[in-house]
């Protein structure tokens, strides 16, 4: 598995295709509308331009579910046979404590 490097993190999307009431949505309004995923892999964190300090990442490790501000304006990475997408810290907004 290839890991980011960088403050980069890389997701599953985790697609749902039936609301909690039951309603089965199509799935291109499903992808567009859902922001939930799963962290497949986390890089070191960023070097502060300060004084080349590393800057670890926030608490978030692989297998976490995520909560992200926007998932259509992420890249998508071919790792392995799987399309993950690559995102920034600031784009968590909640971690799921489960």
């Amino acid at each position: 598995m290839w890991k980011p490097g960088s403050d980069w993190i890389f997701i599953k999307r985790k697609i749902r295709k039936i609301t909690e009431g039951n309603i089965a949505l199509p799935e291109s309004v499903a992808e567009n509308l859902d922001q939930r995923a799963e962290v497949v892999a986390v890089g070191p964190g960023r070097y502060s331009e300060e004084n080349c300090e590393l800057i670890p990442m926030p608490d978030v490790k692989p297998g976490d579910d995520i909560l992200v501000h926007c998932l259509l304006n992420t890249g998508v990475v071919p790792v392995e046979t799987k399309e993950l997408l690559a995102i920034k810290p600031r784009d968590i907004l909640a971690i799921d404590p489960a």
